[in-house]
């Protein structure tokens, strides 16, 4: 049996992390936007179904909310699983590791390796959040959808705000180097 090595992940850990709480596994990885992502999803998800089950209208979107919330749990869990190998892949890259070899005895992959999110993914996302949006036909999805040119707007204001944020910190940072 190997001894375990010093900042290595545990699997178990972020297994039984996740277990109990969804994104506690990804925290405990050190993936704290991942993990904050899966708590807000479940939170949300469980607000929208007492939202929807005191309307009293519609009872599809009760069920269609609570089927997600199986999908988010044991998403949380099975990632965080993965997220080991990467995080370990991760640790062992670092000055001064013993070894430069990654969890399964290979070289480790490149740098950008398994950090970006395909763009069709998110579009699918959105598209099958905006179809459930629309087809609840309750009082709230009509007014998002009214006054969506309000919340268009909104968004746009708010990305050319960070858009010119990151933009004003990457020109101090040039100045300091």
């Amino acid at each position: 049996m190997q001894e375990p090595v010093a900042g290595r992940k545990s699997k178990w850990a972020a297994g039984i992390f996740s277990f109990f709480v969804p994104g506690t596994g990804h925290m405990y990885l050190g993936l704290m936007v991942k993990g904050i992502i899966m708590m807000l999803l479940l939170v949300f998800d469980i607000c929208a179904i007492y939202y929807m089950a005191t309307e009293g209208k519609n009872d599809l979107s009760v069920v269609l909310l609570s089927l997600l919330l199986p999908i988010i749990y044991f998403y949380s869990l099975f990632d965080s699983l993965q997220s080991t190998d990467f995080v370990n892949e991760r640790i062992a890259r670092r000055p001064g590791f013993p070894s430069q070899e990654g969890w399964n005895g290979m070289p480790p992959a490149h740098e950008g390796a398994g950090q970006s999110v395909p763009a069709a993914s998110v579009v699918l996302i959105v598209v099958v959040l905006a179809a459930i949006v629309v087809t609840v036909g309750s009082d709230w999805s009509r007014n998002v959808i009214h006054s969506s040119g309000t919340l268009i707007t909104a968004v746009v204001l708010i990305g050319v705000g960070l858009v010119l944020w990151l933009v004003h910190k990457w020109a101090d940072n040039g100045k300091k180097e």
